[in-house]
């Protein structure tokens, strides 16, 4: 019954919009609900066959963890070499070594069954954060892999393409490969609407010679996009900005507008929240990523996507403690 009504309520999401992160726990939680039910029914047919299949799961989730992290370990030194050092280049290794010290942690408790309750408490509240977190990050990386299949309807008004870093007055290959995918989206749109236009967004920061929305017009010209068909927002700072100031440029120009919003793959889900928040009629498509980019990317995306809703999460952290405490 639990599966059945969380598949439910995730198709109505889904259906009524789908740019809601709670789309994706609906999703896992009916998942969850669904293998949990065959598992209760098999073991009903079979005790044995289901306590064989309940172990392995058991012993699923610790060697997944450590493989898992050593990948993450892995991935981190190879950011650190490609891309400098820098915090938003550190999470993978920090996620990894964080990973190998929760096992290491889990095996000493495990083992020593005498410590002190406190320390048994604290230990059992540090794994329920644990499984809360790594709940919302499966439900999240999940649901966000579902949203960049979907796409988008055709049919637009405007193709938005999100700002990032320039390497001086240059468009690297990061930014280049969200261009690349604006224009082609711009082009197919074209062929049933010759008013489509191309909006660039993107202000000026740090290290950058010229507004990135400056850098983005250009090279979109160097690859035979008319230059009355671009429309420059040049102010933004953030997403946030991104969205809002291109909003305003698009409903100056026409009130009823829709829109496609293009960015790297791993951000599309995060930009399509802010994209719901900001009230834009429109959805967002991703454009391919480096491989070696991509778990760092999406650590970061998920830990923004927490941000968003820190206090909630703050509270659901304590009361795991409390309960870890005050049930020994």
């Amino acid at each position: 019954m639990a599966a059945a009504v969380f598949a439910a309520l995730f198709a109505y999401g889904f259906w009524r919009d789908r740019r809601r992160t709670r789309n994706g726990v609906y999703l896992l939680l009916a998942l969850c609900f669904g293998g949990l039910a065959l598992l209760v029914e098999a073991g009903q047919r079979r005790p044995v066959g289901a306590e064989v299949a309940f172990m392995l799961v058991v012993l699923a989730v610790p060697a997944f963890a450590a493989i898992l992290a050593i990948f993450l370990i892995i991935n981190g030194v190879q950011m650190l070499r490609r891309e400098g050092k820098s915090l938003a280049n550190l999470l993978s290794l920090v996620v990894g070594g964080a990973i190998i010290g929760y096992l290491l942690i889990a095996l000493l408790v495990l083992s020593r069954p005498q410590l002190p309750w406190i320390v048994q408490s604290l230990f059992v509240a540090m794994t329920m954060i644990v499984g809360y977190f790594g709940f919302l990050f499966v439900a999240y990386f999940a649901y966000s892999l579902i949203y960049r299949r979907v796409g988008y309807r055709p049919g637009v008004d405007y193709v938005v393409a999100l700002g990032s870093g320039l390497m001086g007055e240059r468009v690297p290959p990061l930014l280049a490969s969200r261009l690349d995918t604006a224009r082609e989206t711009f082009l197919a749109e074209r062929r049933t609407n010759p008013d489509v236009k191309i909006v660039v967004s993107g202000g000026q920061g740090p290290g950058e010679d010229i507004p990135e929305g400056v850098a983005m017009a250009r090279y979109l010209r160097e690859h035979d996009v008319p230059d009355d068909a671009i429309i420059i927002e040049d102010a933004s700072r953030t997403t946030q900005q991104n969205l809002a100031f291109s909003k305003a440029l698009m409903a100056a120009r026409t009130p009823t507008f829709r829109a496609v919003v293009v960015t790297n793959d791993y951000h599309a889900f995060r930009a399509a929240t802010y994209d719901r928040k900001a009230r834009l009629r429109a959805q967002v498509i991703g454009a391919p990523t480096a491989r070696y980019f991509v778990p760092s990317a999406t650590i970061r995306e998920f830990v923004a996507i927490l941000a968003a809703s820190i206090w909630v999460h703050v509270g659901v952290c304590l009361l795991l403690i409390a309960f870890a405490v005050l049930t020994r």
